[in-house]
């Protein structure tokens, strides 16, 4: 074997590597995010539940548009309870936990993509606690989701 083959043969092995390693981190980081369409589901609030196809349950919405969350702070919410974020602006938005820009104050917490105006991003908060969250393209747009035992 030349040292060409030997060569592509171990870049072709360190991509496959590379490979498994982004699969198991995107399917194994604990947060399952999805992007959907957010024309599928009404809005909602804190107290209403909105069910969409397939028995996915949204518990609560926070709508995005004009650079600001709306609510700025949402909660108390229930540990457990799905909060879809719905991009109404004209710009996209990618919602990402604190701190910019390692996202790290609530591991999984964190859209891993921009958000296209109409879509929208679900996130189960399973962890008691308050949590901070940002725009990752515009760090000072900013909202907080409070987890508390009911």
């Amino acid at each position: 074997m030349t040292i060409i083959q030997k060569t592509v043969l171990g870049l072709g092995f360190v991509l496959v590597l590379a490979a498994i390693g982004i699969w198991i981190f995107a399917s194994h980081n604990g947060s399952n995010p999805k992007t959907v369409n957010a024309t599928s589901t009404g809005r909602t609030s804190v107290d209403e539940t909105v069910v969409r196809g397939e028995g996915d349950v949204i518990d609560a919405v926070v709508t995005y548009s004009d650079g600001k969350f709306d609510p700025a702070t949402l909660g108390p919410i229930a540990p457990g309870s799905t909060v879809q974020f719905v991009n109404e602006g004209d710009t996209n938005m990618w919602v990402a936990s604190n701190v910019h820009p390692e996202h790290t104050e609530l591991l999984g917490f964190d859209a891993l993509t921009s958000i296209e105006p109409g879509d929208s991003y679900e996130y189960t908060f399973e962890k008691v606690g308050t949590w901070h969250y940002h725009n990752h393209l515009n760090p000072s747009q900013t909202g907080t989701i409070e987890v508390t035992q009911l």
